[in-house]
């Protein structure tokens, strides 16, 4: 049976940030290839961002739904990391695509991280913006070397570049986190620990 909101067990460890890339896991494009730059116009009837050679730039099926989820059900808060060498090019489509009750994506996201380099630069970045430390963090990303964050205390999901982040991705997420919160939560009582903290392990595809 497929996972979905309404199946999702309830869950007792809730992210504090969820991180998302942009390119094969918001949208099923590079933004800095595939789109030839604005000025932008939006399509209401397709959710999409037109770029000025008439290419549409739309979100992933679920995509709006799961922002909608996060703002609504989860309550916490909404970040990117993305390597995109147009980071204008990203911030205008964010700024006209919509989630399903109207409200522009940009206006859900906390301190847009949007350059060239390791992730690991993004999401340490965002822990010192937000002061939300890495164990309360989760991110997705289609590309497996990003699992590199996970040496961070980052939750990584790896997600199918086909498919983005879909309904059931995120929620498999989701209990990905709560599982390691259980498991930092008892290493953490364990004496033997000291309080240290447990090394991350877990299988990836390969990219």
């Amino acid at each position: 049976m497929a996972l979905t909101f309404t199946t999702l067990p309830a869950l007792k460890h809730i992210p504090k940030l969820i991180v998302f890339d942009l390119d094969f896991t918001l949208w099923p494009l590079w933004i800095d290839v595939h789109s030839h730059g604005g000025p932008y116009t939006y399509s209401k009837s397709t959710n999409a961002a037109i770029d000025r050679r008439g290419y549409h730039v739309q979100p992933f099926d679920d995509v709006p739904k799961v922002f909608g989820y996060i703002r609504n059900t989860l309550g916490c808060g909404i970040a990117i990391a993305s390597r995109t060498s147009t980071p204008d090019r990203a911030a205008e489509v964010l700024r006209l695509l919509e989630l399903e009750d109207g409200t522009k994506m940009i206006d859900h996201v906390v301190h847009p991280q949007m350059y060239p380099g390791s992730k690991m630069t993004h999401l340490r970045r965002l822990a010192t913006l937000t002061g939300i430390p890495h164990h309360d963090m989760l991110f997705f990303d289609d590309e497996t070397r990003n699992k590199e964050v996970e040496q961070l205390g980052v939750t990584f999901v790896l997600v199918d570049d086909e498919e983005g982040v879909t309904e059931e991705a995120f929620c498999r997420g989701l209990l990905s986190f709560e599982r390691w919160r259980k498991e930092l939560n008892l290493k953490a009582d364990d004496p033997d620990t000291h309080g240290r903290r447990p090394p991350r392990h877990g299988k990836g595809r390969s990219g």
